[in-house]
């Protein structure tokens, strides 16, 4: 497993250590399942947001300001 396609992602987190990685499944772009090492604060984040930041993703562009 090796790290290239790193992006930094800067996180605070109260619950875990800085220093612990976990293994995660993403799709490459050939479309095969490849493990990768990701920082469990972000395996976490991942795992229990679900599509609450898609949905804002999705309602960014309409104005909801009266």
């Amino acid at each position: 497993m090796e790290r290239s396609r790193c992006q930094t992602s800067p996180t605070t987190s109260n619950i875990h250590d800085p220093r612990e990685e976990t293994t995660v499944l993403r799709t490459n772009a050939q479309v095969n399942r490849e493990e990768v090492i990701c920082p469990s604060a972000v395996s976490d984040y991942n795992k229990y947001m679900l599509g609450v930041d898609k949905f804002d993703q999705i309602m960014s562009p309409y104005n909801v300001s009266w």
